[in-house]
This record gives C-alpha cells, structure tokens and sequence, in this order.
C-alpha cells in the first residue's frame, strides 16, 4: 500500500532534520575551542624500612565545582606490620564525599599492598595542600621498635569559577565578516550536494510507491481455494465439513464469476443451457463441474456421507476446475 501525504511528508522532514543535524555537528567540530587547560596529575613516593607509601591525586589544580580524587597505596614487605593514619570525616581543610577501600591483597614476590580511595571537595578558592600522613610499623610481630613514616605534603591549587566571568562578559570591539577557509567552503559544499542527494532519493521513494501498481487482493473464493490446496497436501484427514464449505465457494465463486453471476447460492439450473461457458470450459470439465455441483447440492441438504478418499476425490476435482494462478504466491496452482 502506498504512503498517503501525509505520511510522505513526515519522512521528508525527518529527512531534513537529520541533514540539518548532521551539518550543525560539522559546524560545531569546526568552531571548537582548542584553548582548554589542562591540569597534570601529581603523585610523591616514599619508603621506610619495610614500608613504601604513595600518594596520589588525579590534579593539582581544579574549581571549586570540582572533586579530587586521592590514592594512598601502601606497599609491606613480607613479615611487616603496618598502622596506618585514622582519617575521620575531613582530610585537613578538605572534606571527604566518598571513600572506597581495595583491600590487602598479596603481591607474587609476597608483599602486602593496599589501595585507598578519597574524594575529597573544597570549600573555598586558594592554595590547599593534602597534609602529610604518618603510619607507623615493624618489621615483623614480635619487634619492639617502631618505625614511622610521615608522608610529604601535596600542593593543589582551586580556583574560583567567578574569576572567569568577567572576563566572559567584556565587550570585544566588533571584527569584520570574515570569509569562509576554502576547506569550509568545500565541506559545505559538500554537505549540501549530500542532502540534495538525500532529498533526490527520498523523493524517487515516495513517488514510486505512489505509482507504483496496485494488486488487487484474492476474492473469497480463491482464498477458500487455496486453503482447500493446502488441506490436500497435508496426508492426515481432511478438515470436515470445514473443507466441504470451502469446496463449495470455491466452486460457486468460480462459477458465479466466469458465468456473472449476482450473489447467492449457484445451482446445477444457473450452468444448463450456457453453450459459450461449455465451450470455453471444455466439455469433460464443464460435465464434471455439473456434477460436482450436484454433489454438493446433495451433500448441502444432507443426502449422504463421504469417506475420507471420496472426498478428497471430490476436492481435487473442484481444485481442477477451479484451477488458475495461486492467488497469494503468483505460482501456479
């Protein structure tokens, strides 16, 4: 079936949306501002005996809007022992959102590491250090000294989002139209033979599906008939009396269309005395037509009963007479 306006119209526009879209993004990726700061993770290591420490953050300088992310990886030789420093809620002037511990796990060469996760959050604008940690140890369970180890202090810088904006805001004297690089001009050239192409084939789509031919759906009788095809080739017993019905609008349908025929029950009487239509059958086929009418006139105002090969016989004979294309597949019947 065929798209009506309406719908034609939809599919055009979303055609267009999408190119727009499409074109805007080039434009966008064109314009880009490659200007923007980029701030270097810092990290200090420091052992002791058998104790190695590492601190960690992912950069030194951020914005007050901004999160620090802190590692402290602790690294105890076999036999060791370690006590590190409690960090309650804030980490000197920063305050701890979210912490996430790793776990001890061992090392191939047997050593003890573990891995601390802080995020830490500012308060305020200026220079911040993360303050140094103090961890104590031995070198084994049963030793009376104490070692210790103080971590160095970290320098991170927050800035303040409100120094920036007025600069944002100042006025810049106005600068003359600039013309387009030559590599612009050829990608918007580009882009517009790309969606006048998009356009083109959009416009064949919806125009042949609205010239296209229309094919004429199958007439009840040719949909009785081909069930009554497909009945047939399945070995088991024929639906009854469904096949039956289908048999006899098979039959009158063909009838009543080759004969023109009105509406209504095709009798043996409707076929006598039509020289033209016995000709055009043949005068075995219209013959066994009559008598398939007959048969199932009688069968109709229950006179009798079929068995499974008579009727199946009678089947086949109406899907003889009735025969012609497959009214779904095209094929022959």
């Amino acid at each position: 079936m065929s798209p009506r306006p309406a719908e034609g119209g939809r599919f055009a526009l979303a055609l267009a949306t999408c190119v727009l879209l499409v074109l805007l993004s080039v434009q966008a990726c064109t314009r880009s501002d490659n200007s923007s700061t980029t701030t270097a993770a810092a990290q200090v290591e420091q052992r002791s005996g058998p104790l190695t420490v590492t601190l960690r953050v992912d950069r030194n300088t951020i914005t007050t809007t901004d999160r620090l992310t802190l590692t402290i990886d602790t690294t105890l030789q076999p036999g060791a022992t370690v006590t590190p420093p409690t960090i309650p809620e804030k980490l000197g002037e920063w305050t701890i959102t979210d912490r996430h511990d790793s776990g001890a796990r061992r090392t191939p060469d047997g050593s003890l590491h573990n891995q601390l996760h802080l995020t830490l959050e500012p308060f305020l604008a200026g220079a911040y250090e993360i303050p140094p940690l103090e961890f104590t140890y031995k070198t084994d369970a049963t030793a009376n000294d104490i070692g210790k180890l103080t971590t160095q202090a970290l320098p991170i810088t927050v800035t303040s989002v409100l120094d920036e904006e007025p600069k944002k805001l100042a006025v810049s004297p106005p600068r003359p139209p600039l013309s387009l690089p030559l590599h612009s001009t050829t990608l918007w050239l580009a882009s517009a033979v790309a969606a006048a192409t998009l356009f083109a084939v959009a416009g064949g789509v919806i125009a042949y599906r609205r010239l296209r031919p229309r094919t004429a759906p199958p007439a009840e009788w040719q949909i009785a008939r081909l069930t009554l095809a497909r009945a047939t080739e399945n070995p088991g017993p024929l639906p009854w009396p469904a096949s039956l019905d289908n048999a006899a609008r098979a039959l009158e349908g063909f009838l009543r269309e080759e004969l023109r025929l009105g509406a209504g029950t095709v009798t043996p009487s409707d076929l006598e005395g039509k020289e033209s239509f016995r000709l055009r059958l043949g005068h075995q086929a219209y013959d066994r037509a009559l008598a398939l009418l007959r048969t199932l006139e009688s069968l109709r105002f229950g006179a009798g009963e079929l068995d499974e090969p008579a009727r199946r016989e009678l089947i086949t004979g109406i899907l003889s007479i009735t025969g012609g294309t497959d009214p779904v597949t095209g094929g022959a019947a």
